[in-house]
């Protein structure tokens, strides 16, 4: 059960590419998602794709930097 969104809004893809992370985030946490992962500038350049920043919903910390795979093992373990 694991739902990904590249756009969080009903806009188009000119309208989008104007909202910063933080208004993307903050859309999300509206929705009450539980787990965001933010892939941004940094991890563009770096192209490290494997640490990534998340931001979880019930969390007093706001971003720490976690293995995806691990992360996945974790919470959605394979039986």
């Amino acid at each position: 059960n694991i739902r990904v969104e590249i756009n969080l809004s009903n806009t188009t893809p000119e309208e989008e590419k104007d909202k910063t992370i933080g208004k993307k985030i903050r859309e999300a946490e509206i929705q009450k998602i539980p787990y965001i992962f933010v892939i941004g500038d940094e991890e563009e350049n770096t192209g490290d794709l494997q640490q990534l920043s998340l931001r979880e919903r019930d969390s007093k910390a706001k971003d720490k930097k976690v293995i995806l795979k691990d992360f996945l093992n974790e919470k959605f373990p394979q039986e």
